[in-house]
């Protein structure tokens, strides 16, 4: 929820408890998107029977912002949702990013941001480099090379409270934060490095 108190707003939020989502962009206009995307995974729940999958989700969130740059009365939202879960169907984890324009792709890894391309040239880098066939056997092991690669973007180390952390897998396919104790235990393992 929002804190006006608070002077750290979240971009992670939890649109249903198997999918999370990063809302980056203006503020306000995070929190709309962030609502129609609940709203919109309720009514999939309504109307099936069962949760929306994360693919039908980013579809239909790309196809609302990309109504909203052929209407005249209204303005596109400035936001780039990442959207994130687990994948029954294929067993894996799918994340998709939504653009303003209403154009969605599905990824392995993703980054958003100003220095969004170095991330990714740096995420593909993890992923495909190095012999390794991925980001390592846990949640904790992906979060800790997005970290590396993060850090290594911006050139600075981060702290607990400068990071937000969300996390699905296979084994516990329900969507979660890490805590500030999680990321710094993590963060305290890329500094042994």
């Amino acid at each position: 929820m929002f804190d006006p108190n608070s002077p750290f707003t979240s971009h992670l939020h939890e649109i249903t408890p198997r999918i999370g989502a990063v809302a980056i962009g203006s503020v306000p206009d995070c929190r709309a998107q962030i609502a129609k995307a609940r709203q919109e995974a309720a009514e999939f729940r309504y109307k099936y029977g069962y949760d929306v999958p994360v693919d039908h989700l980013a579809r239909r969130m790309a196809n609302l912002a990309q109504l909203a740059t052929q209407q005249a009365a209204m303005r596109p939202l400035a936001v780039s949702l990442t959207l994130v879960g687990w994948d029954e169907e294929r067993g894996e984890p799918a994340v998709f990013r939504v653009d303003p324009a209403g154009f969605y792709t599905g990824y392995r890894a993703v980054a958003s941001g100003p220095k969004a391309t170095e991330a990714m040239t740096g995420l593909e880098k993890a992923l495909l480099g190095g012999g390794e066939a991925g980001f390592g056997e846990s949640a904790e092991d992906a979060a800790a090379h997005g970290l590396r690669v993060m850090q290594a973007t911006i050139g600075q180390r981060l702290g607990p409270g400068e990071v937000e952390i969300g996390v699905v897998s296979e084994g516990a396919p329900r969507f979660r934060k890490l805590t500030d104790t999680e990321v710094s235990s993590i963060l305290a393992g890329l500094d042994r490095e």
